[in-house]
């Protein structure tokens, strides 16, 4: 006999979708940087500008490269 307990084991969530909206964003990004980067060097470029200009959150950046540098 086995012991029923109520701990709940977590489903695996897949969503194609949702995987490329995620691609989609990163791109957007990169390119705002890439092009920010280029136009005014990389002291003059804030992740806030990179955010304006790549339509999200500085905080959507910071969750996906973690940091300005890793956007080089």
């Amino acid at each position: 006999m086995t012991k029923m307990t109520d701990e709940k084991i977590p489903r695996a969530y897949h969503s194609k979708r949702r995987s490329q909206q995620a691609e989609e964003t990163k791109s957007s990004i990169l390119t705002a940087a890439d092009a920010l980067f280029r136009s005014f060097g990389w002291e003059k470029t804030s992740i806030a500008a990179i955010a304006r200009k790549a339509g999200v959150s500085a905080e959507t950046i910071y969750s996906v490269f973690g940091s300005k540098h890793a956007l080089i």
